[in-house]
């Protein structure tokens, strides 16, 4: 069995063992990401499960839409999990104004509010 991760990152470079296939991708660009998963011998008509893990959110939210289309469409059969970090701007807003460590997600909340202005 191989194991495939497609990796939201620009690049040339892929790793690929035995068992893994690691794929730098663009996850907006998704007939290129269709393209590299088929050209490693990728099989969309087996079984997969798809983790999602803090990545969705720094797209806009019609790319993030396009992805999960896309996945629907692309594969036979498979398991989606999306897993994102999510406060309200109440929480981000009170960690501005403590001191110290910021709390986990005040970063990843932030960067996605400045990225919608």
């Amino acid at each position: 069995m191989r194991h495939y991760v497609c990796m939201c990152c620009a690049g040339e470079g892929k790793i690929q063992t035995e068992g893994l296939v690691v794929l730098p991708a663009d996850l907006r660009d998704l007939k290129g990401m269709e393209a590299g998963l088929l050209a490693a011998g990728f099989d969309p008509n087996l079984p997969t499960y798809v983790l999602a893990e803090c990545v969705l959110v720094y797209m806009e939210a019609h790319e993030s839409a396009a992805v999960v289309r896309w996945l629907g469409s692309f594969l036979s059969s498979a398991a989606c999990v999306v897993y994102e970090q999510v406060r309200t701007l109440g929480y981000v807003a009170a960690a501005e104004q403590s001191p110290g460590e910021k709390p986990a997600g005040y970063h990843l909340k932030r960067d996605a509010r400045t990225d919608a202005n």
